[in-house]
C-alpha cells in the first residue's frame, strides 16, 4: 500500500474518532487536543494527527489556539441560534413542497427510521436514525440544493442536539412531532405540516439553548 494511502487511512480513522468523541461529550468544548497524546492513542506519526485535526476545525469542531494548539471548539449559542432560525425557515417550505408533491413521502422507510430512533442505544445510532427520517420526510421535495443546506445546518447543530438529548430526555417529545409530521406529509397535508415543521424546530432550538452551559460573563458576540 503505497505510504500516502496508508496516512490518508489512518487520518480519516483518527478524525472518525475524535469527531465521535467531541459529538458525544466524551471531550468538551475547551479541552485540549494534544499531537503528541493523540498520535500515541493510535500508534502513529503526529503527521496524520495534524490532518485529522485540521478536518474536524473545517467541520467547525476543532479551534486552533495560539500558544494553546488545538482544543474541542465551543459551543456557540449565537451560531447555534442563527443555525435554528435558519431551518426554521427552510424546513417548513421543505416539508410544505413535499406534502404538495404528487409523489408521496416513503411513509415505511419514514416508519423505519422512527422505530430506529426509539430503539437506538447510543447517542450515534440516535443522530443516524434522526438523519435519515429527515432525509425521507424531505425527499418527494426535490430540491437538492435546499436539502443539501439543510442537511449542512443540522450538521453543524448536531453536537447540541446530542447535548440537549443526553440532558433532557426529550426523546417521547421528538418523536411524537415527527410522527405526526410523517402523517401530515403522507396525506397532503401541506399547511399543517409546515406549521408543525416551524414549531418543531424553534422548540427543538429552545431546548437546545436551555440545555447549554451558561454563557461565559466575558463572552462578546462577534459580528
Amino acid at each position: 500500500m503505497p505510504i500516502t494511502h496508508k496516512r490518508r487511512l489512518i487520518s480519516d480513522q483518527i478524525a472518525d474518532v475524535l469527531r465521535e468523541e467531541i459529538l458525544n461529550g466524551d471531550r468538551p468544548p475547551g479541552s485540549a487536543l494534544r499531537q503528541g497524546h493523540i498520535a500515541a492513542m493510535f500508534e502513529s506519526s503526529q503527521g496524520p494527527v495534524r490532518e485529522a485535526l485540521a478536518r474536524l476545525e473545517a467541520e467547525n469542531l476543532v479551534q486552533s489556539m495560539p500558544n494553546r494548539g488545538s482544543v474541542v471548539a465551543p459551543l456557540d449559542r449565537d451560531e447555534i441560534l442563527e443555525i435554528g432560525e435558519l431551518r426554521a425557515l427552510l424546513e417548513p417550505e421543505l416539508v410544505r413542497i413535499a406534502a404538495e408533491s404528487g409523489d408521496r413521502v416513503d411513509r415505511a422507510a419514514g416508519e423505519a427510521a422512527l422505530r430506529d430512533m426509539t430503539a437506538a442505544k447510543t447517542s450515534q445510532d440516535l443522530m443516524l436514525a434522526n438523519a435519515r427520517f429527515h432525509d425521507v420526510l424531505f425527499a418527494p421535495s426535490d430540491r437538492p440544493v435546499t436539502v443539501a443546506v439543510v442537511r449542512a445546518l443540522r450538521s453543524r447543530f448536531e453536537r447540541a442536539l446530542r447535548l440537549m438529548w443526553s440532558s433532557s430526555g426529550n426523546r417521547s417529545t421528538s418523536k411524537a412531532e415527527h410522527s405526526e409530521l410523517l402523517e401530515l406529509v403522507a396525506n397532503g397535508q401541506s399547511e399543517q405540516a409546515s406549521d408543525l415543521a416551524r414549531r418543531h424546530v424553534e422548540g427543538t432550538t429552545r431546548r437546545v439553548l436551555k440545555a447549554l452551559p451558561a454563557r461565559d460573563p466575558d463572552h462578546h458576540p462577534t459580528g
